[in-house]
């Protein structure tokens, strides 16, 4: 029986998708590329899609300052991040 995908079904197979197509172009077959999660949240009014919308525009050109960037000095060696004290490795996915 045929059924509407979920929200879930859609994202993994946008990522799976991509992360092909970034592998080819990067030759690097089988190598991450995605954190292992997504965050789910039901816009609610003008205000929280503002918020959200600067956010996501925004975010990118703040990547090199958060504290799970690889390359920033805050990450610890023993691979947890200080300020969210939880594990960075392994939380990617396909």
């Amino acid at each position: 029986m045929n059924h509407a995908p979920t929200v879930g079904e859609i994202v993994r197979g946008f990522k799976a998708r991509c992360t092909h197509a970034v592998n080819k172009i990067r030759q690097t077959p089988g190598t991450p590329v995605w954190q292992r999660n997504y965050y789910e949240h039901i816009i609610r009014n003008e205000a929280d899609y503002n918020r959200i919308a600067e956010y996501v525009a925004n975010n990118p050109q703040r990547w090199m300052e958060d504290s799970l960037h690889p390359d920033n000095p805050m990450v610890e060696v023993a691979g947890r991040s200080p300020s969210h004290n939880t594990p960075i490795s392994g939380n990617r996915d396909e």
